[in-house]
């Protein structure tokens, strides 16, 4: 017989004032009680002050239609005492509830984030690096019709076998569809009816997470806030009182991630009622952005195919869901596909990448699951929503949810691929390079190393490499157990495998030549002082470093692709510069785009996002946009791009732009106009490092692609 019975009931929120000490991440709760009936506009706003001063203001949510019993929650984040207070909107002067608890460390990992050095990557609560092992599961998982011994049966398993995140069908939403929520009594946080919330499925949502968080699993809600198929609001009033509620009971969850929606509400408008184009989308995604304090980590349900969220300020991690080639052993396809939507700034989920048996997939092997985990692991994914299926999304292990039908080989194939990753690769410290090798999927320290995935056990060249010697070491993925080979001495840059019949890892290190000098440091000054830069750019500057295969020179000037780079050193910092260049082409960008950087590192990139600073040219948004950021300052100076009529791709414009770090303005000129004018946040000692194209600020910002440039003059340079 099946079990019906209620949810599992773990260990409840712990309440105040009775216990005043709260480890940290863990649910604070605290019931208040109004003094009178209220309105549907009635509110409870609550402030928590940290030990070190932040405060955090939030709310509180009701429990019953009379709007009379109402409870906050909060998750503190860092040890010592917190104090907090709580107001009603219609009694603002009256204190509802006030007091204090003792947050004490805990060995809870914390929400996750994107780790602060490298946000490529995700990270836990203290920002240590964390790989995700995701595990999709279908809409029954959250049903009260679904047996609870099964629910039970089915999370000893997938906590035995290391998954920490799942990817839940119906956790917020039904979506009352055939073979999917249809029929199984999930959450329906919205009676579409009453226009209200339904605080008893909420109860129901939130003992599945109580329960996911005492076993230390993440929550994707795949459906998200704006579900398929699903009863949600409409009305714009309706949608912020229901996202603000819903945040109110299930943001301070250490363990959930956001979705504005789900799933694709881009591809099948009609399963939302063609309520949600991109610009709603993209609205209720700032909203949620906005209304969260806690900044759970934020994304969408995409559709296949590139994210076309990625160029948006709101999401914090990228959902990808691949195509018909992506969605295959069309590793070279997958290798770009990931590369291109990297954003440099936040992590890539894998959503419905890597679904063997999915009706829309290619079939894999045992052995292509794991070498496929690889690809996107060593093309940076920070995550990846493995499936088990045998038909579509609700087929398989992943729709019935009993251990006996898991297809264990492929099971097996993922935590060989998580674990050997995780355990030999430093990839917090790494980031995907894409034109380092001629084959290959490559990762890349700050220092030049390489870690080289060859999923073929191809042969593969460094490109550049000359006479250089390398440090090789070699290691075979195939069992959980590998080890790296002995270190050998390669000279040049041609790396064939220790035996071509399988797939390879190679980690190269590059040798300091004998009696060779340490390089000077990026902060020491030379004592060289450039007072003029000029170049028709009709040749390769002889002082300049070019990007590889990144354009050609040619009498109109240099032609580039979106790689186009030239970089020149200065010599030193400097406070003060005037650059000016001509340039034509497809000006006309909707997405960032980099025209000239002036950085004070000579990376250009923004690395830790803590020493850095820069002058960015951008075309944006049909625009031009100057952007100034001086890292440990805090916030930069970039106003919204107003869009230009742009003359033909045939016609020169010019574009002239000062610097002044040492308080003065930054002002950028077009064709004579002044476009912008502003400041750094504050003094410093100068920049140093010219790109002219792109820099290489984050993965994305590519330079315009067939642009050319000619008469880049650098000119009034002040030390």
């Amino acid at each position: 017989m099946i079990e019906t019975a209620a949810l599992p009931e773990p260990s409840p929120p712990i309440a105040a004032p009775s216990i005043a000490v709260i480890p940290c991440w863990s649910l604070f709760e605290h019931p208040v009680t109004a003094p009178t009936e209220g309105a549907a506009t009635r509110d409870l706003t609550t402030r928590f002050t940290a030990p070190d001063g932040r405060t955090f203001v939030f709310w509180g949510f009701h429990d019953d239609a009379a709007r009379r019993r109402w409870r906050f929650r909060f998750a503190p984040d860092q040890p010592g005492e917190w104090r907090f207070e709580a107001h009603f909107s219609d009694e603002p002067d009256s204190v509802a509830a006030a007091g204090s608890f003792t947050c004490v460390p805990s060995d809870i990992p914390g929400p996750l984030r994107r780790l602060r050095a490298n946000p490529i990557w995700f990270a836990d609560g203290q920002d240590r690096p964390v790989l995700p092992c995701g595990l999709h599961v279908g809409d029954r998982f959250t049903a009260t019709n679904f047996s609870v011994a099964a629910r039970a049966r089915f999370l000893d398993w997938a906590q035995a076998s290391g998954y920490t995140l799942l990817s839940v069908a119906s956790h917020y939403l039904n979506r009352d569809s055939e073979r999917r929520g249809r029929g199984w009594h999930t959450p329906r946080l919205w009676d579409s009816a009453l226009r209200d919330v339904n605080p008893a499925d909420y109860e129901q949502a939130e003992a599945l997470l109580r329960d996911l968080a005492t076993r230390r699993i993440y929550v994707h809600p795949f459906a998200g806030f704006f579900g398929r198929n699903s009863e949600f609001p409409a009305d714009p009033a309706d949608q912020e009182r229901y996202l603000r509620y819903t945040l109110a009971r299930f943001a301070p969850f250490w363990n959930v991630l956001h979705n504005v929606a789900g799933p694709e509400p881009l591809w099948k408008p009609e399963g939302y009622a063609h309520r949600l184009p991109f610009a709603e989308v993209d609205r209720l995604g700032g909203r949620v952005r906005a209304l969260d304090p806690f900044a759970r980590l934020l994304s969408v349900h995409n559709m296949s195919g590139d994210d076309p969220f990625r160029f948006s300020e709101w999401p914090s991690y990228t959902t990808l869901q691949g195509g018909p080639a992506e969605k295959g052993a069309n590793w070279a396809a997958l290798h770009h596909f990931v590369f291109r939507n990297h954003t440099g700034d936040r992590p890539i989920y894998a959503h419905e990448v890597l679904w063997p048996g999915n009706i829309f997939h290619d079939p894999l092997s045992d052995d292509e699951v794991r070498r496929k985990a690889l690809v996107l692991l060593f093309a940076g994914v920070g995550a990846i929503n493995f499936a088990d299926m045998d038909g579509d999304s609700s087929s398989g292990f992943s729709g019935t949810l009993e251990p006996v039908d898991a297809r264990t080989g492929r099971h097996a194939a993922m935590h060989v691929a998580w674990t050997l990753f995780a355990r030999h690769i430093p990839f917090a410290n790494l980031r995907p390079t894409w034109d380092r090798v001629s084959h290959g999927i490559a990762l890349e320290g700050s220092t030049g190393e390489l870690w080289i995935y060859l999923p073929a056990g191809e042969t593969t060249e460094l490109h550049g490499a000359g006479t250089d010697a390398w440090t090789t070491r070699w290691l075979a993925p195939s069992h959980v157990e590998a080890c790296w080979s002995e270190p050998t001495t390669v000279t040049g840059g041609r790396f064939a495998p220790m035996a071509p019949d399988c797939d390879w890892i190679l980690h190269l290190a590059l040798q300091p030549l004998i009696g060779q000098a340490a390089p000077p440091s990026e902060t020491a000054e030379a004592p060289a002082n450039v007072v003029e830069l000029h170049e028709s750019l009709r040749q390769a500057p002889a002082g300049a470093v070019l990007r590889a295969e990144a354009g050609v020179f040619a009498a109109k000037g240099w032609t580039i692709t979106r790689e186009g780079q030239l970089a020149w050193d200065l010599g030193r910092h400097y406070r003060r510069a005037t650059v000016e260049f001509q340039v034509r082409g497809a000006l006309d960008q909707t997405p960032k785009r980099i025209l000239f950087a002036a950085w004070n590192e000579a990376a250009g990139t923004d690395g830790d996002r803590l020493t850095q600073a820069f002058l960015q040219i951008r075309l944006v948004r049909r625009g031009a946009q100057m952007r100034l950021t001086h890292r440990p300052g805090g916030r930069s100076f970039g106003q919204d791009s107003t869009p230009r009529v742009w003359p033909s791709a045939k016609q020169w414009v010019t574009f002239k732009a000062t610097w002044d770090t040492a308080g003065g303005d930054c002002v950028l000129w077009i064709a004579g106009e002044e476009i912008q004018r502003g400041k750094f946040n504050a003094h410093f000692g100068g920049l140093r490092y010219l790109f002219l194209g792109r820099d290489n600020y984050m993965n994305g910002y590519f330079a315009v692609d067939g642009a050319t440039y000619r008469n880049l003059r650098v000119s009034g340079i002040e030390p």
